[in-house]
């Protein structure tokens, strides 16, 4: 990508310069190379300045307090809005997770505005409002289903898709949140917010439907997780007119003993759960929740990855599971549970090859292409390239898994397609070491980036053409450069003398060859 020679921009927006004379900084999703100290000229002097020079300011983050998944972004009346999880007055996760809330009209310059959702107590959500999505649904059809006065002067209305938990009163004890542990620790149901004013283009306010849209999963189904609703399909002509919907998922082996995902057998004294009682395996026998959590660790692993797919022709009621989107082929690399997943068409790379020549392509690389992201609790997520049809995602037939970044800090990606048809993809930076204990924040959001197929089939990531605002300075681009290992290439003379090699647009990185800035 093209970046900046300007030493604050570079270090603001790529690196957390946190004690470079001691150990490495990771750059992770932001640029996907490892820099040393010696590698960078601009040192900090002390540590107030580096409290100072540690906060984003390129990236979105909260004023305060622990930032993780990116939520719902959407594009609303001139403004681009991104929701993402939040807790208050903490540097680390916890219970309580709220949808922080901010809209940008260019995607560089964010305001920041009240929580979007905050847990209810004795509701569905009263222990979080975990992560989801955004879409735009009709008035009429919304008005039906949230309380009070319906939105008025406005055919369409944005809705937020949710999932919101309670905490099991039967939940393990000693046992930490974890991406394999959470469903043992709460209820998780599919939950929705409908904005109370969509004549607002900031969204201020929104009203949450009181019912769970979304019922439990299918009897006989053991999930370790059920979270993270994101839409396939919009009613269209070509899809007769119906809503699809996938929630990330894992399928438990069966006979582990582990509670699963949407049981409420143990909770319908909580919230009045809707849907039916399910009872885990070997729960007749009687099923414990005060089992000593290091002996589940095998059973936690033995799941396999999957996302439920469920069609409706309205967005909040009338839902019927269909099936699976695809499930992971092999655990160990595709992942024991999906979390976040998500899928867009991908558009082409627009380049100087005639439109008759790229034609000529084998049809497997010049089809339509979707890319199926999953995180699947470890960094970076990953993803796949395929066909999609009628909610199924081919992935016996996709290229992948790829990693989605070269670092190891991005997560839970989430995607937009905005009103130009780009697909733009923000994913949570979880920063390298946690800015926590002096700092009163923890974590960021990336930039936003724009994604596209090349006309080889490849998956191309580049930061959005807003983004080049932001600079102070003439910047250049290198492209198609190939080094090899332990190959050391001089790419171009600088106009800044401390800045003399830079990582440049479709290096095609080998093995052990990473990139760096000498100074």
């Amino acid at each position: 990508q093209e970046y900046n020679p300007v030493c604050q921009h570079l270090q603001h927006d790529f690196v957390a310069l946190r004690g470079l004379d001691q150990r490495h900084a990771r750059v992770g999703a932001r640029m996907g190379a490892v820099w040393t100290a010696r590698d960078v000229a601009c040192q900090l002097q002390d540590s107030a300045t580096q409290l100072a020079f540690d906060r984003p300011i390129f990236h979105l983050a909260s004023r305060s307090g622990w930032v993780n998944d990116p939520n719902g972004p959407l594009y609303w009346k001139g403004r681009y809005h991104l929701f993402y999880q939040h807790v208050g007055g903490s540097t680390s996760w916890t219970w309580g997770l709220c949808w922080g809330h901010a809209s940008s009209s260019d995607l560089v310059h964010w305001q920041h505005h009240q929580t979007a959702l905050n847990p209810t107590p004795g509701g569905h959500d009263a222990d979080g409002c975990f992560s989801g999505c955004a879409t735009i649904m009709p008035t009429a059809a919304a008005s039906e289903q949230a309380a009070g006065q319906a939105p008025d002067s406005c055919n369409e209305v944005p809705v937020l898709l949710y999932t919101g938990v309670v905490k099991r009163p039967d939940r393990p004890k000693g046992l930490k949140p974890s991406s394999l542990a959470v469903s043992e620790l709460c209820v998780e149901r599919q939950l929705a917010a409908v904005a109370a004013d969509p004549d607002d283009p900031c969204l201020l306010k929104w009203r949450k439907v009181h019912k769970p849209w979304l019922p439990q999963p299918p009897e006989g189904l053991c999930l370790n997780c059920f979270r993270d609703p994101f839409v396939l399909e919009r009613p269209s002509t070509d899809n007769g007119h119906i809503w699809r919907i996938m929630v990330g998922a894992g399928i438990r082996d069966s006979d582990t003993g582990m509670v699963c995902a949407g049981d409420i057998c143990h909770t319908q004294d909580v919230r009045n759960a809707s849907g039916p009682t399910k009872v885990p395996a070997k729960a007749a026998g009687g099923f414990r929740a005060d089992y000593p959590t290091e002996r589940n660790a095998p059973a936690r692993q033995a799941a396999t990855g999957t996302a439920l797919v469920y069609k409706s022709k309205h967005l909040l009621s009338g839902w019927v599971f269909e099936g699976h989107l695809c499930t992971a082929r092999d655990r160990e690399v595709d992942g024991v549970v999906w979390e976040c997943p998500v899928m867009a068409k991908l558009p082409y790379l627009q380049t100087n090859t005639p439109a008759a020549m790229l034609q000529q392509g084998t049809s497997s690389t010049y089809q339509d292409r979707y890319l199926f992201s999953v995180s699947i609790g470890r960094s970076p997520a990953i993803y796949w390239l395929g066909q999609y049809v009628e909610g199924r995602f081919d992935i016996n037939h996709a290229t992948g898994p790829h990693p989605l970044d070269l670092g190891d800090l991005l997560y839970a990606p989430n995607l937009l397609t905005d009103p130009q048809g780009r697909v733009l993809l923000w994913g949570w930076l979880s920063e390298l070491p946690n800015p926590g204990g002096l700092h009163d924040y923890a974590g960021c959001i990336s930039l936003a980036r724009q994604l596209q197929l090349s006309p080889e089939g490849y998956l191309h990531q580049q930061p959005v053409p807003e983004l080049r605002q932001l600079r102070m300075e003439p910047s250049w681009t290198a492209a198609t450069v190939t080094i090899a290992p332990g190959e050391s290439r001089y790419m171009r003379s600088m106009t800044v003398p401390w800045l003399r090699t830079l990582c440049a647009q479709d290096f095609k990185l080998h093995s052990n060859v990473s990139c760096k800035m000498l100074a």
